[in-house]
């Protein structure tokens, strides 16, 4: 407790072991009786101050409370940490890094260029399967390591889960050096990994999309990067490749064709065809070729 000139007039043994510093006298210039609340770090332990005004008699005082809140904040902080963090790579993980990118579009000016780039890991289940999930984990997290280790300090690196991760190049300046850039960390990934006294060799496919070129929105430049990403897995996997509308004309039409495959699957659309097969000599039938025809509306 202090009184209206700023001396301390009273300190129980627990304030004085918990801030010390709190039970010293004021300057003059803070004495007047105010309400107030903080937070502090004293060395190991987190302490929470609040101070409000105490009249007694014709007297006013301040009469300041500490309330030792160490094991509060640990706790808040590992929430924090399983909420934003992967545990594994100690890298953001999905949420955080979806808020961040919200965040960098909405404070983006109309010059402002960046880029998303999807990178996915390629045999990863091999490689599980083969030398132990143990090593798996492992390999995940020198690929952050190799990654990060190139990055700038305004990128992010992310990882989305299993064996796919997320990175934000900002700001970028053309496609062709963005580009040359993936294209960098594509082959420091194709280095071997010493893991466990194993040499592993493996290798990432990396889509790219720009910023605002391919979308104005997390989501569709999500979608793009991903598309791009998959037309790499599709023919030469470690490779990079950048969006083109054409990819997204091919997803949408082959997603098109799964959904009326389905239909048909539910509604029996399916029947079997049965052709002989015919001896040109003899014109004996020696078989059957059966074929799976497929009775659609648009023919």
């Amino acid at each position: 407790m202090h009184d209206a000139q700023g001396h301390c007039i009273l300190a129980n043994a627990l304030a004085q072991d918990l801030a010390p510093e709190a039970t010293l006298d004021m300057p003059a210039d803070l004495a007047a009786p105010r309400e107030a609340r903080v937070v502090a770090e004293l060395g190991e332990r987190v302490v929470e101050a609040q101070a409000r005004p105490l009249s007694v008699d014709s007297e006013t005082f301040t009469l300041t409370t500490l309330l030792d809140v160490t094991q509060h904040h640990r706790i808040q902080r590992d929430l924090i940490g399983r909420a934003y963090i992967d545990v594994l790579t100690g890298l953001p993980n999905r949420l955080m890094f979806e808020q961040s990118i919200e965040e960098v579009i909405a404070q983006a000016a109309p010059s402002d260029r960046f880029a998303l780039a999807f990178i996915d890991l390629d045999n990863f289940k091999h490689i599980n399967d083969y030398y132990s999930h143990a090593a798996g984990d492992s390999l995940l997290q020198k690929v952050a390591e190799r990654i990060r280790g190139s990055l700038r300090p305004s990128d992010m690196l992310a990882r989305l889960g299993g064996d796919e991760f997320v990175l934000l190049l900002n700001p970028v300046t053309d496609r062709d050096a963005t580009l040359a850039c993936v294209a960098g960390i594509s082959e420091r990934l194709k280095q071997p990994f010493f893991i466990d006294g194993h040499e592993i060799f493996a290798s990432a496919s990396i889509g790219l999309s720009l910023y605002p070129d391919h979308g104005t929105c997390y989501e569709t430049l999500r979608r793009q990067a991903d598309s791009a990403m998959y037309r790499v897995k599709g023919s030469v996997k470690g490779g990079v490749s950048v969006f083109e509308e054409a990819m997204s004309q091919a997803a949408t039409a082959r997603m098109a064709v799964e959904q009326r495959l389905r239909l048909a699957i539910r509604d029996r659309c399916f029947c079997c065809a049965f052709q002989p097969k015919v001896d040109m000599r003899t014109h004996a039938v020696k078989g059957v070729e059966v074929l799976l025809r497929w009775r659609d509306e648009p023919g």
